[in-house]
């Protein structure tokens, strides 16, 4: 298409003047097509200056709203820009440390809030309790262990179990992984006896929870009508072998309604009653590991195993099973009971203002009681990284620092200064078996397993105490069965 002004030139170029007029003409129309053409230009001057300076004001404009910076920074990033920036920014999570325990009842109540403290007022670390069933519980570790799938912290009892896992290279040392990793843990403050029996080969594989120990629970009415507590509620009679028996006669002579002593029977806590007067008779150790061997004194384990018969058979109900003297003396239908402290809480709350308790009692001449330890182990976790690890012992320390709160499940804290602390001393009923100079002995150590819970012990010392055994036959078939253990389990 043609533009104007190259219309107006062909035009010129076509037209042949033939005379003055014709050439006259011509002039006119060139003179004005001239004109217009000078018009064109003019206006076609102005419109490209508007338009340059259109381009001009748009593209200043546009440099200066980028290049307008965001308070405090050099440029303000675009939506787009700010919303990548935010989602690239690190992100702190938080450790999750995986905890198996053993426990129910009342202590698994009491873990579960001790547990819920530490994550409440720890945001960097998160550790989830996860509660196994206490039958099973050691070979379904072992199993776990073995494949790969176990907990990043456990709890195991101190004794033989820890031995064979540590002999089989299944729990890692913690006092190695504290002082490589900076977590100050004081296992010199822990109590001597299982903090000692955890320290294998010099390595530390345990850090002990608790001190397990059996008191004795009386119910302060019934007592009274026979005499046998004072105005402060406490018990008034000689402590002996004898002065326990005559006690016992005489509450089944001023209360015939009432048994006078019922006990845990769980074959476990049987065995522990009768080690603790085994030690009370002066009884040596009990067996050797480098000698693989029973090392035990038969008269006083015979003598210690027919006193626990004979106050069976004269005061407690017979065929009694758990948790059946629990209940009869919560109900107010025994006088004594024996069991281990966490029991207490259950038993203080059925009785009230009735409810006394004081330490195992001391029956022979050498005051002392066998105990049982729970401590913290770190099982083999090749998934498990240092910050876990780090995190796990973390815990640890803290729950050594609060270890007054699991005194609330009626334990004895295995931390020595938990034991000063005023919360500890707050409790209701600690102070009146934990008092000073109570003697205790550890558990005898067979790797592999626990003394009191091998059938070649429990199933014995049951067998006497019911009358099934004679004391001389279960201590016999208790040698053998020590001595077989010891053979097969100590390499």
């Amino acid at each position: 298409m043609l533009t104007k002004r190259q219309i107006g030139r062909n035009t010129f170029q076509h037209v042949k003047p033939h005379s003055d007029g014709l050439r006259f003409k011509c002039m006119q129309i060139q003179e004005r097509v001239s004109n217009m053409s000078k018009k064109w230009t003019k206006s076609l001057s102005v419109l490209l200056s508007i338009l340059l300076v259109a381009i001009f004001v748009s593209a200043c404009g546009g440099d200066k709203k980028s290049a307008e910076p965001a308070s405090g920074s050099a440029a303000a990033p675009s939506a787009k820009a700010s919303e990548s920036q935010k989602s690239d920014a690190p992100k702190t999570e938080k450790t999750n440390i995986k905890f198996w325990v053993l426990f129910d009842g009342s202590d698994a109540d009491t873990m579960r809030k001790i547990v819920e403290d530490y994550n409440g007022t720890h945001p960097d670390s998160q550790v989830t309790l996860e509660f196994q069933d206490n039958a099973q519980y050691y070979t379904k570790l072992k199993t776990a262990i073995l494949g790969g799938t176990g907990p990043d912290l456990a709890i195991s009892h101190i004794g033989g179990n820890i031995n064979g896992m540590a002999a089989t290279g299944d729990l890692i040392p913690l006092d190695q992984e504290a002082s490589r990793l900076g977590v100050d843990i004081a296992f010199d403050k822990y109590s001597k006896d299982p903090t000692t029996a955890a320290n294998i080969g010099g390595k530390q594989y345990a850090v002990p929870l608790d001190n397990l120990v059996r008191v004795l629970m009386y119910n302060k009415d019934v007592l009274s009508k026979a005499g046998l507590v004072g105005q402060d509620g406490k018990l008034n009679f000689q402590m002996s072998f004898d002065g326990f028996k005559q006690a016992l006669d005489k509450v089944k002579a001023s209360s015939p309604g009432v048994q006078p002593l019922t006990v845990s029977m769980k074959p476990p806590q049987l065995v522990l009653v009768w080690l603790s007067l085994y030690y009370q008779l002066g009884g040596t150790d009990f067996l050797s590991i480098e000698q693989k061997k029973a090392t035990f004194d038969d008269a006083k384990a015979t003598e210690a195993l027919k006193a626990l018969h004979d106050l069976y058979a004269a005061y407690v109900p017979a065929k009694l099973t758990d948790p059946a003297g629990l209940d009869m003396f919560k109900a107010g239908k025994s006088a004594f009971f024996i069991d281990g402290s966490w029991s207490i809480g259950a038993a203080a709350q059925a009785l009230g203002d009735k409810f006394g308790v004081t330490g195992f009692p001391y029956l022979f001449s050498t005051p002392t009681e066998v105990t049982t330890s729970h401590g913290f182990v770190l099982p083999k976790n090749a998934d498990r990284t240092d910050a876990e690890t780090k995190a796990a012992l973390e815990f640890i320390k803290w729950f050594g620092d609060n270890n007054w709160k699991w005194a609330q499940a009626g334990h004895v804290p295995a931390y020595g200064p938990a034991l000063e602390t005023p919360e500890f001393k707050a409790l209701p009923y600690h102070p009146q078996f934990t008092e000073p100079g109570r003697n205790v002995v550890a558990l005898p150590v067979i790797p592999g397993t626990m003394l009191h819970q091998a059938p070649e012990v429990k199933d014995f010392v049951q067998a006497a105490v019911s009358g099934d055994k004679t004391p001389e036959e279960a201590v016999a078939l208790i040698r053998k069965g020590v001595d077989s253990m010891l053979s097969q389990l100590v390499k």
